[in-house]
C-alpha cells in the first residue's frame, strides 16, 4: 500500500510539471536542424530524419504527460 501511495504522489508531481522548457528544447533542436540543412544541403535527408525523430519524441512526451494528468485527475476524484 505504501508503494502505491508513493507512486501516486510521484505521478501527481510529474503531472503538475510545466513542459514549456522541454517543448522549447525540442523546437530549438528542430530549428538547429533546419539551419543545418541550409549549411549542408547534401545532408538534407539526415537532418529531415532528425527533425522527424524530434517531432515524434515531442509528441510522445505530450501524449504521456496528458495521459498522466488524466490518470492523476481520476485518482484524485476517486479519493485515492
Amino acid at each position: 500500500m505504501k508503494q502505491v501511495r508513493h507512486q501516486q504522489h510521484y505521478d501527481q508531481l510529474l503531472a503538475e510539471q510545466d513542459l514549456t522548457w522541454a517543448l522549447e528544447w525540442f523546437e530549438k533542436q528542430i530549428q538547429s536542424h533546419l539551419q543545418a540543412i541550409k549549411c549542408w544541403p547534401h545532408e538534407r535527408a539526415t537532418f529531415n530524419r532528425l527533425i522527424a525523430l524530434n517531432e515524434q519524441a515531442k509528441q510522445r512526451m505530450i501524449e504521456k504527460h496528458n495521459a498522466l494528468q488524466i490518470r492523476v485527475s481520476l485518482q484524485l476524484s476517486q479519493g485515492r
